[in-house]
């Protein structure tokens, strides 16, 4: 008597190993950072004109450009880059390319693999994204965001 279980217990077992597996794999594709472009109005459009002038720009001002896409209906566009550092000189260059009619905006665009997305598989969110922001420091006596008041002191 080699197995203590029977056979269904470890196949569900395995079962509920491989959906944990495909539902957590999102969590290993980082997100890339990306300068989304959309119309100044709801009428204007992005065309692969508009990004590859953009593309152009960006690579002329030194700043590497994974990828450039239009999104659905041509309402706004996606340029990814390759690191976050690029991310807010990148926003300049856009906008002097592109001037007032278009807004930009930074972004991080997601990584996962599209038959996990039809799956439903998505990262996990963390709450508070604290990724591009820097916590404000104390003052001399202690006193910062988030530190009780003397009068709460117990």
């Amino acid at each position: 008597m080699l197995n203590k279980y029977p056979l269904w217990k470890y196949l569900l077992i395995a079962a509920v190993l491989i959906v944990s597996l495909i539902y957590s794999a999102p969590n290993l594709y980082p997100d890339d950072p990306a300068i989304q472009i959309s119309g100044a109005s709801s009428a204007q459009t992005i065309t692969e004109a508009d990004l590859e002038r953009v593309s152009k720009a960006l690579t002329e001002a030194g700043l590497e450009v994974k990828a450039a896409s239009v999104g659905e209906h041509g309402r706004s566009g996606l340029i990814r880059l390759v690191s976050q550092g690029d991310q807010l000189p990148a926003k300049d260059v856009v906008r002097k390319v592109l001037g007032d009619n278009f807004v930009v905006a930074l972004n991080l665009a997601q990584t996962t693999p599209e038959w996990l997305r039809k799956v439903g598989a998505s990262p996990m969110k963390l709450g508070l994204d604290l990724r591009r922001c820097a916590l404000p420091a104390r003052s001399r006596h202690g006193q910062g965001p988030g530190s009780p008041s003397p009068g709460l002191r117990g």
